[in-house]
């Protein structure tokens, strides 16, 4: 699923379409319509034509199979131990000297969190003393601009946050 999704993130700037999600393209009521109509089909087929559809599955099964099996040895393959990846676990980086005068940052990026549902619009009754306590002791930028303001994947433009840069 992700590679499609990439491929349909790397598609948008040329195919407008590919940037609007299905609801809104053709609406939930004729969504809606469309599955009930495509599962009432796909009933009757498999009702009246049992031996064809029988067919029909077992050669599609058939030929996904292959994507099965790249799916487990792609997972043993990962599973197995450090093989020199780039990746791995280092070695950890020396303390500082001067660890208790710097200052530090630490960016926290939550995926989905709204920022107006847990500030500006929170209900009365939910309590967030830890989130409330963070924002107080620490800077708390409110005018701030998603990194995937505009377009794109979040893996695409957040790269170009920790700099500080913008990208185009």
């Amino acid at each position: 699923m992700v590679p499609l999704n990439g491929l349909r993130a790397a598609l948008s700037s040329q195919f407008v379409y590919l940037k609007t999600p299905l609801l809104e393209l053709f609406g939930a009521r004729t969504l809606f319509l469309g599955a009930v109509s495509l599962s009432l089909l796909a009933g009757w087929l498999a009702w009246k034509r049992q031996r064809w559809v029988s067919k029909a599955a077992a050669v599609g099964l058939a030929m996904l199979f292959p994507f099965c099996v790249l799916t487990f040895s792609q997972a043993l393959w990962r599973a197995l131990p450090d093989r020199g990846q780039p990746f791995g676990n280092p070695p950890l980086a020396a303390r500082l000297a001067d660890a208790r005068t710097t200052p530090r940052v630490v960016w926290i990026i939550f995926d989905e969190w709204d920022y107006r549902l847990t500030f500006l619009d929170r209900p009365k009754a939910l309590a967030m003393p830890a989130i409330d306590r963070m924002r107080s002791e620490s800077l708390s930028a409110d005018h701030a601009s998603s990194p995937t303001m505009g377009h794109g994947h979040i893996s695409a433009r957040l790269p170009h946050r920790t700099p500080g840069t913008t990208c185009e």
